[in-house]
C-alpha cells in the first residue's frame, strides 16, 4: 500500500453493507468490530496483495468472511455503486494505488484502453497465458502458404491449427492490428 501522508486530513467513510467498517479516500480500511463487545478505538484491517497488484481486504458479514477488493470499496463509499456495465479503474494504472482522486467507475472498453495507454494491458504476448510471442505471430503472418503449411507452423510452435488459421486470418492477435492503424 501506498504511504500516507499524514501531514494531509484523511476522510473515511462507512463501508456500504459492512457494518463496523470504515474506508478512507486514502485507500485504507478500518475496523470497529471486536469479538468481545464494541472497540472504543478502531483498528486497521491489514490488505492482501493479491495477482495483479490488487488489494483484497476480508470483511465478517452475518458471521462469514467476505473477500472485497479495496478500490470498489473506496468507490462505493465515496461515489455510489458501480453504474451497470461498469467497473473500478485505477486511472495510473497502479492497482496498489487506492487514493480515490486514481480511482473512477469506466466502462470495459475505456478501462481497457486506459491499460493500454499505460502499459498495464496483458494482451498478446504478455498475457501470462500466450503461447505466442509478438515475433512468433509476425513469422507465422509472413510464412508463404503451401500445402500443408498451418500444420507444419501448428507443430513448430506448439499450437493447434485453428490457432494458426485464427492468427492469420486476424481473428487473434487484432490488438497488434488496431495500433497499426493507429500509427
Amino acid at each position: 500500500m501506498e504511504p500516507i501522508d499524514s501531514n494531509i486530513n484523511e476522510v473515511w467513510r462507512a463501508v456500504p453493507g459492512f457494518d463496523g467498517y470504515e474506508v478512507s479516500d486514502r485507500g485504507r480500511l478500518r475496523s470497529w468490530r471486536c469479538s468481545m463487545g464494541r472497540r472504543t478505538k478502531p483498528w486497521m484491517k491489514n490488505l492482501e496483495p493479491i495477482k495483479g497488484g490488487y488489494l483484497l481486504v476480508q470483511l465478517q458479514r452475518d458471521g462469514k468472511a467476505n473477500g472485497r477488493l479495496i478500490h470498489r470499496l473506496v468507490l462505493e463509499a465515496f461515489i455510489g455503486l458501480a453504474p451497470a456495465g461498469h467497473e473500478g479503474s485505477h486511472m495510473d494504472g497502479k492497482p496498489g494505488n487506492n487514493c480515490l482522486d486514481n480511482l473512477a467507475w469506466k466502462t470495459r472498453p475505456d478501462n481497457q484502453r486506459l491499460k493500454i495507454d499505460h502499459g498495464t494491458h496483458l494482451a498478446r504476448g504478455r498475457h501470462p497465458r500466450a503461447r505466442l510471442s509478438d515475433d512468433a505471430v509476425q513469422a507465422i503472418r509472413a510464412a508463404a502458404s503451401s500445402y500443408g503449411y498451418r500444420q507444419r507452423l501448428a507443430q513448430a510452435y506448439g499450437v493447434s491449427v485453428a490457432t494458426i488459421s485464427d492468427v492469420r486470418n486476424g481473428r487473434s492477435w487484432k490488438e497488434e492490428e488496431h495500433h497499426a492503424k493507429e500509427a
